[in-house]
């Protein structure tokens, strides 16, 4: 049986969302499985030069900033085949990495009026 190895990378300010508990239960929750052994990471330098060791990653990441370095690294490791999937607010991440973001095809750009009204009643 193969082992996925998945990097569950939570890179965020904290400003919106429990990102590292959720993280935490996701990487819990993962390794629960046979398929599946997970890593929990809020170090950003292991985009630069230690995520190559994984088949995927899982970003549940808010705000933040990547180095030049960080970016390369990620950037290479998905040109090069590796798994990447972004939950939830990934598109709202790295804000200023235009790189980032080209990759994601996609940028956040706020909730739509719907939300919120669910939110204030």
């Amino acid at each position: 049986m193969d082992i996925t190895k998945t990097l569950i990378f939570v890179g965020t300010e904290g400003r919106y969302h429990d990102h590292e508990g959720n993280g935490q239960y996701l990487t819990t929750m993962l390794n629960r499985t046979d398929t599946i052994e997970a890593h929990f990471s809020r170090d950003y330098q292991i985009l630069a030069d230690g995520i190559s060791q994984y088949h995927t990653v899982l970003f549940y990441t808010d705000i933040g900033e990547l180095t030049p370095a960080q970016e390369t690294g990620l950037l290479n490791y998905i040109r090069g085949g590796g798994g990447f999937f972004g939950l939830h607010t990934a598109a709202a991440s790295f804000r200023d990495s235009h790189a980032y973001h080209s990759m994601l095809n996609g940028f956040f750009n706020g909730h739509s009026p719907y939300i919120w009204t669910l939110l204030l009643r």
